[in-house]
């Protein structure tokens, strides 16, 4: 079985709004994808670890996150330093 990256961009100010908006990911990739897994998004997500690492931009972030989340593991959440943006990704069964 494969995998995916999949990722969101979305504002929040606290890492209790960003587990939240976590949470609101997988609920609606649940909902589009079904819940039989290898879906390759956010429904396949266990949960999401918020770390303190900061980029100049949400290319970087992502490009990160691509190469630091691992498939069956939780998504991973960063800021873009001096805003209230966070990138959410993480890579996925499909």
């Amino acid at each position: 079985m494969g995998a995916e990256f999949c990722s969101t961009t979305f504002t929040a100010k606290t890492s209790k709004q960003v587990k939240e908006k976590h949470d609101e990911l997988v609920e609606q990739a649940q909902y589009d994808h079904g819940h039989s897994g290898y879906s390759g998004s956010f429904a396949e997500s266990p949960g999401v670890t918020v770390l303190p690492a900061e980029f100049d931009s949400v290319e970087n972030a992502e490009e990160y996150i691509d190469e630091n989340a691992k498939k069956w593991e939780n998504s991973l959440a960063v800021r873009i330093k001096g805003t209230d943006t966070w990138v959410i990704g993480g890579v996925f069964s499909s």
